[in-house]
């Protein structure tokens, strides 16, 4: 699942990207598809690589960061659009 999203969010990333008349939609898209990478990268890749492994072999330091994004990635004020 993790793969499936980094490949839709980099197509949807480079599309909007190579686009020469940005629209406020695609603006609000693109920021949405980079958000969603780092879901996808930090909280599914992450805890998928630590249950499949069942032991964290990347150190102290990287199990902080790791769990430091998991968290501040899901927590709720991001997690909401603002419009208006």
């Amino acid at each position: 699942m993790s793969v499936v999203s980094l490949v839709a969010n980099v197509a949807a990333i480079a599309a909007i990207a190579r686009d020469r008349h940005r629209t406020s939609l695609c603006t609000m898209i693109l920021h949405l598809s980079v958000a969603d990478l780092f879901v996808s990268c930090f909280c599914l890749g992450g805890e998928a690589v630590w249950t499949y492994t069942v032991a964290w072999n990347a150190g102290n330091i990287m199990c902080k960061f790791v769990k430091y994004w998991q968290v501040s990635e899901l927590s709720p004020p991001r997690s909401k659009i603002n419009i208006g």
